[in-house]
């Protein structure tokens, strides 16, 4: 970010001295669910596999879907749960 950039961000806390914590990712649960669909439209783009996994680096995960690697899993997590995906060892393939 630079001085005087306008950038859409979200309120975290607010502090008893009154300065306000933010975030440039939603808060929560909220940020998860806002990649689940990222995530199965890159499935789709790929032919239903991508070789991005939990096991992936920081940086490549940040680089395609623009989270923490944190966020990633717990989005793969959810769409296990929901049988929209299945993993394995190097791979993550889109279920039908």
């Amino acid at each position: 970010m630079k001085k005087g950039e306008e950038v859409s961000a979200f309120i975290k806390r607010v502090r008893d001295d009154g300065k306000i914590d933010i975030s440039l990712q939603e808060v929560g649960y909220k940020k998860v669910k806002g990649i689940l669909d990222d995530i199965l439209d890159y499935l789709d783009a790929q032919g239903g596999e991508m070789s991005i996994t939990d096991k992936s680096s920081p940086e490549t995960i940040y680089a395609v879907f623009k989270v923490s690697k944190a966020t990633f899993k717990k989005a793969i997590g959810a769409l296990y749960k929901e049988k929209k995906i299945s993993l394995s060892p190097g791979k993550v393939t889109r279920t039908k």
